[in-house]
């Protein structure tokens, strides 16, 4: 079940949602504005109204209807979140890792944030993985059931060694790093483990990953001329262009300056050349 980012649009006076099921709803509107009211029980309504300045509803798993309604249209996205993204953070299997709370109409800078950024990592599986634990941490933390990550250290050498040997292979094969297998090989949960993993790395995983993924090139540059497209493909980047960006902002000069100082030649791209590229947000 996992986590989904699904756009919605209301443009009528009336929408019913029966919220029922294992997933918690997070709205979020990007704008317009809507009145609500959600009915739980006969004795538990309550109604609130959500806008761009108010934009978030969170409807946590469980069985009610909710009645939308209002002449202002109203554009944004909810995020289903299942249960074992809570399980994941809270690394619960016996209780049930739902939320308890029924809120609405509220802002929350860090949580937009982290929608917006939830929005524009559309087609990368690892940093929208990432951020959707992010986003249910922050839930947690706004029932006051955040885990506590004081006195977290770093990862140990053999972690740190089974994360590298795993992401190298998982790259070889032109996969997908899954978070979840990072934190099984670390025995963590979400939360202490981003919290551990920076801690060691200085990064977050995605950026540890694109860093990765430099570093193979470079030593397969140094081994001998290289296609670039090749190259970008086997390296799992959307194209040569989104290989060139990433490499000079992590290298500080593009592939083909790379491989001349050290004797070897790789193809030139537009960006080579000296033309803006704007960085792509699909592939890893």
């Amino acid at each position: 079940m996992g986590a989904t980012l699904i756009p919605y649009e209301t443009s009528g006076l009336f929408r019913n949602l029966d919220a029922t099921g294992p997933e918690t709803l997070v709205v979020y509107a990007m704008s317009g504005g809507k009145e609500v009211e959600i009915r739980r029980t006969k004795f538990d309504i309550r109604r609130f109204r959500y806008d761009v300045n108010a934009p978030f509803i969170v409807f946590p798993a469980g069985h009610y209807d909710a009645v939308i309604s209002g002449p202002q249209a109203s554009r944004g996205y909810v995020l289903h979140l299942g249960p074992e993204i809570f399980g994941g953070i809270l690394r619960s299997e016996d209780a049930y890792p739902d939320l308890r709370v029924v809120a609405g109409g509220f802002s929350h800078p860090r949580l937009r944030r982290l929608m917006d950024a939830t929005v524009r990592s559309s087609g990368n599986a690892l940093l929208t993985k990432e951020l959707t634990y992010s986003i249910a941490h922050v839930l947690l933390e706004l029932e006051g059931r955040a885990p506590n990550s004081r006195g977290l250290g770093s990862l140990s050498t053999t972690v740190q060694s089974a994360i590298d040997d795993y992401c190298r292979a998982t790259i070889s094969h032109r996969e997908d790093v899954d978070l979840d297998e990072l934190m099984a090989l670390a025995g963590l949960g979400a939360t202490h483990f981003r919290m551990c993993f920076r801690a060691t790395f200085g990064m977050n995983p995605h950026e540890y990953l694109q860093r990765l993924r430099i570093e193979l090139a470079t030593e397969r540059m140094r081994s001998g001329d290289q296609r670039l497209s090749t190259l970008a493909a086997e390296l799992g980047f959307s194209s040569a262009a989104h290989f060139s960006t990433r490499f000079k902002r992590v290298m500080g000069q593009t592939p083909t300056a790379y491989a001349q100082r050290h004797g070897a030649r790789v193809e030139a791209t537009s960006v080579d050349n000296g033309e803006r590229h704007r960085p792509s947000f699909s592939g890893n």
